[in-house]
């Protein structure tokens, strides 16, 4: 696991991590942007890993670039008064979330190919949808009663974008 916590500064990382038990990764600033691209590697099937980066009065842009198929990853990019990114790898399903006050809350979709390599569609429904938010889930194929995995980006006063 790896905690770095700062004050009046910014956080520029690149994490690996192997999971054989809960791994957590918490990059934590106030006044500076927080960049990190993480890759999640599992190492036994019970895989699970919670990243949370948080900036007050900093942008903060996180990229899950690896990530286990059928782990949980629960992650969370926050700020207030900055934009804030989150973009997950293709693996990802679970809910997903974007909110912030006063801007937009976005979803780029990119177009990706099922990382099982059994050809099947992404999908992505929205449940709730409102000004300056959405929440919903992602799965490949037909939605699973099991997603355990959870994606969340906020801010205020600034827009919010989650990339799946």
């Amino acid at each position: 696991s790896l905690e770095l916590k700062t004050s009046n500064a910014p956080i520029d990382v690149e994490v690996e991590a192997y999971s054989h038990h809960p791994v957590w990764i918490r990059l934590i600033t106030s006044n500076g942007r927080v960049d990190a691209d993480v890759s999640l590697f599992e190492a036994s099937r019970h895989g699970r890993f919670d990243v949370f980066a948080k900036s007050s009065n900093g942008e903060v842009n996180v990229d899950i670039s690896e990530s286990p198929l059928g782990g949980v990853v629960k992650t969370e990019a926050t700020t207030t008064n900055a934009p804030a990114r989150l973009a997950l790898n293709p693996a990802f399903e679970g809910e997903i979330s974007a909110t912030t006050s006063n801007a937009q809350s976005l979803i780029e979709r990119t177009t990706v190919e099922d990382p099982s390599g059994e050809g099947r569609e992404r999908t992505v429904e929205l449940k709730n949808v409102w000004d300056t938010g959405f929440r919903g889930w992602t799965s490949w194929g037909e939605r699973r009663h099991s997603l355990r995995s959870r994606a969340r980006v906020t801010s205020t006063n600034k827009p919010v974008v989650l990339v799946l």
